[in-house]
């Protein structure tokens, strides 16, 4: 547990489903090395009922802006009452915002601040106790590989845009997964390997560490790296190993494949 409640936030979103219905789920990432923060053992939840939801309970294009605008201004009005954002719930036709406050906060003026800033939205408040951020560890930061994974290969995809990339282009990808044993490790080098990797290549990288690295061209078009990286994840995770990443060179149509080798990402 940390008393210190400054960290950079570094948010970012998911995919999830809560009682067999889509979910959207923001999180700061940046909070996890720090949590829970002594100084912040009050969870608020801010919640705000959407004017115009898809019919699957997320929020449509046109209350896109409106709803950011919304998350905007209750978070400029609660920061001077201490507050920190620490994730975003959207299910079901609502959006929550998840707070976590000090205890000698004044519930008044924090109920002023909010109501002043919804705007034209119907909003709801709850405040709770929860010292351990039991909502922040068990429930917003993502525990799924998959979701994690997911995350992961966005940023792999900014960063190959920043560095030029063309994602028309096929290009190699490479993937590492590591195992305890050599075991499991050749058991999930087969599996790889009928699915199409080249390689895939065992290594002893430690005294209970086995890697596998396999490649395989791909294109980074669509979301088929997502689609890739969830077939993968259940392959390696059945063999009882840890899928870590992959990675590839920026590709570019006005340059030769071996010309790119300054511009690269993996995650």
């Amino acid at each position: 547990m940390s008393d210190h409640p400054i960290w950079p936030a570094d948010f970012d979103f998911y995919m999830a489903t809560i009682a067999a219905l889509p979910a959207q789920i923001m999180v700061d990432l940046g909070a996890r090395p720090v949590a829970p923060v002594s100084s912040l053992p009050v969870r608020l939840m801010v919640r705000a009922i959407m004017k115009q939801a898809r019919d699957d309970g997320l929020r449509s294009t046109d209350e896109e802006a409106p709803l950011a605008d919304l998350e905007h201004q209750l978070g400029l009005a609660v920061q001077p009452l201490g507050l920190r954002l620490l994730g975003r719930v959207i299910y079901q036709g609502w959006m929550d915002l998840v707070f976590y406050a000090p205890a000698t906060g004044d519930p008044k003026l924090l109920h002023e601040a909010i109501v002043g800033a919804r705007g034209e939205y119907e909003v709801r408040v709850a405040m709770e106790h929860d010292a351990e951020w039991g909502m922040y560890l068990e429930f917003l930061y993502p525990t799924d590989p998959k979701a994690i994974q997911a995350m992961k290969n966005r940023r792999i995809f900014q960063r190959l845009v920043v560095a030029g990339d063309d994602p028309k282009v096929p290009r190699l990808v490479n993937h590492t997964a590591a195992f305890p044993d050599i075991i499991t490790a050749v058991a999930a080098q087969q599996r790889i390997r009928d699915i199409g990797f080249d390689g895939p290549f065992v290594e002893q990288a430690g005294e209970e560490r086995w890697e596998l690295t396999f490649s395989r061209e791909e294109s980074l078009l669509g979301g088929a790296m997502d689609v890739l990286c969830a077939r993968i994840i259940d392959l390696i995770v059945d063999a009882g190993g840890v899928y870590e990443g992959w990675g590839t060179m920026a590709m570019s149509r006005e340059l030769p494949p071996e010309d790119t080798g300054e511009g690269s990402a993996e995650e």
